[in-house]
């Protein structure tokens, strides 16, 4: 265990000190430090998070006496660090010891989960869905095991701090705990006396807290609940229709990556076939293919929306069924040096099949590269612009940076973001150049900063932050300056331009005009 976090602490510490990251990913980035924010003023009001990362953040940074984004970059590294811990804890509860290890092994190398919601700074998702939600499901699957009703206080606390921390991730794996429940009951029917009655107690039990937490989080979280509780019972199309903008299943290697969508199938077929033979881990195996089916089913509903946000959780139940597999796969192998060598290939296809390592998006180096990032060039224009220019003054701006526009906000800047069609489609050259320069120095802001995106970023396809830059930047590029007005261009080609006040012609009072 502690030579997994070892490897993947080594390659994540590596990359943030090879780049000097100041801040992690965007874009969700700014949405955090806003509410964090707005709780270190002392407006507790929810704007779009449930409280706890962010209620975290805000006392971590009073404590220290520091802003929410210092605290937002030192913790960065740790939402990759801490989900295999509470991940191997969830495995070994389910099964045993060598399933959590491969799986865990799986997990943190192969696995792109929570590397995808870590690049665009899910951060309230990962604390949820792969920190809090694995402790959450562990308790419940002690609870199945040595059935004592003191137990069922263990997850029912765990899932009002999973409430308050994501309310999908919060559904997500509290449908699994119910939807588990009612499958074993089902395919157990025929089981003892003992072992039905215990399985309705605790469906019983959770299907009571489910009321409980709703009115609960009706209360206290407003709509937030209650529009993720109707979204996800309201198919948004048929499970058959697979065109237009739902995802697409042939594209499962991005959001699973190769090795863990074959082996994880693997791992899910194999244990259909040994259910039977495996009386006491019967239940985990259930749970381990409602997990899979539940997410997949989520995917075709209406909180498909972006479809593979959705499916890509399905790489944690996928994990536990490599693990499941590996280990099925050496007590079929008789001979300890048979048992060796799979071991040994089985080591080696993690390894050359690893997400960081050898594999796209986040191979090293440059895998978080290609985020949204806030980087040193970017501080050196916020320190050349908080030092140097009055905060009276209004700056326009194209959208080229939410991380460094919302830290000049904050500093007390009026900033204005550029939003425009294409330039206007005039033939004559002259006339295009007057119309987007009356439209500048009307514009009421003092200086113009025409922002370079950050390198490796495809503010076309990926990021809704940029989603006027292109177009913005092509407009306001045409703005003609003299060069007097340039006050400032940057390494990596930003200027900072003073705009042209439009000359005020003043007519003359011809009520004082002497006769």
């Amino acid at each position: 265990m502690l030579i997994i976090v070892g490897i993947k602490a080594s390659i994540i510490f590596w990359q943030f000190n090879f780049y000097h990251f100041l801040v992690p990913p965007s874009p969700d980035l700014v949405a955090h430090l806003k509410m964090t924010d707005q709780f270190i003023a002392g407006n507790w009001t929810l704007t779009g998070y449930p409280p706890l990362l962010h209620t975290l953040t805000a006392l971590a940074a009073n404590y220290f006496h520091t802003d929410s984004l210092a605290i937002y970059n030192v913790i960065a590294p740790y939402w990759l660090i801490i989900p295999i811990f509470t991940f191997y804890i969830l495995v070994n509860v389910m099964f045993e010891y060598k399933t959590a290890f491969w799986a865990t092994l799986v997990f943190a190398l192969v696995s792109t989960s929570p590397l995808l919601s870590f690049a665009d700074a899910e951060y309230a998702d990962i604390l949820g869905y792969c920190i809090i939600g694995p402790l959450y499901l562990a308790s419940f699957f002690w609870l199945m095991k040595d059935y004592r009703w003191w137990k069922l206080i263990i997850p029912l606390v765990l899932f009002g701090l999973l409430l308050s921390a994501h309310q999908l991730s919060a559904m997500l794996v509290y449908l699994v705990t119910l939807a588990s429940l009612a499958v074993n009951l089902i395919v157990n029917h025929r089981a003892d006396k003992l072992e039905r009655k215990k399985t309705m107690i605790v469906l019983a039990c959770f299907l009571f807290g489910t009321f409980l937490f709703y009115i609960l989080a009706k209360i206290f979280f407003g709509s937030l609940l209650s529009n993720t509780f109707t979204s996800i019972f309201q198919f948004k199309r048929p499970i058959s229709d697979i065109t237009g903008d739902v995802f697409q299943y042939s594209e499962l290697s991005f959001p699973l990556a190769p090795f863990l969508e074959f082996v994880g199938f693997a791992g899910i077929a194999i244990s259909l076939v040994v259910y039977k033979e495996d009386k006491q881990r019967r239940f985990p195996i259930v749970a381990m293919i409602v997990w899979v089916l539940l997410v997949w089913l989520m995917s075709r509903s209406s909180l498909s929306v972006l479809p593979q946000r959705i499916f890509r959780e399905v790489s944690l139940p996928l994990s536990i069924a490599a693990g499941f597999f590996a280990v099925t796969i050496f007590q079929l192998l008789h001979n300890n040096y048979q048992k060796y060598l799979m071991a040994l290939i089985f080591g080696y296809l993690i390894v050359i099949n690893s997400s960081q390592l050898f594999l796209n998006p986040f191979m090293l180096p440059d895998g978080f590269k290609n985020m949204v990032w806030y980087r040193e060039n970017d501080q050196e224009k916020y320190d050349y612009i908080n030092t140097n220019l009055n905060k009276d003054n209004k700056i326009l701006v194209n959208s080229f940076n939410p991380v460094l526009v919302y830290k000049l906000q904050k500093a007390g800047f009026g900033l204005d973001q550029f939003v425009s069609l294409e330039p206007p489609n005039l033939k004559d050259k002259k006339l295009k150049t007057s119309t987007i320069n009356d439209s500048v120095n009307n514009s009421g802001s003092t200086y113009l900063l025409l922002g370079v995106a950050p390198d490796g970023v495809n503010t076309d396809v990926y990021f809704t932050s940029f989603v006027n830059y292109t177009k913005a930047t092509e407009y306001l590029s045409n703005y003609e300056y003299d060069k007097s007005n340039l006050i400032k261009q940057f390494s990596d080609g930003s200027k900072l331009i003073k705009i042209e006040k439009p000359e005020v012609i003043k007519i003359p009072d011809k009520s004082k005009t002497k006769k």
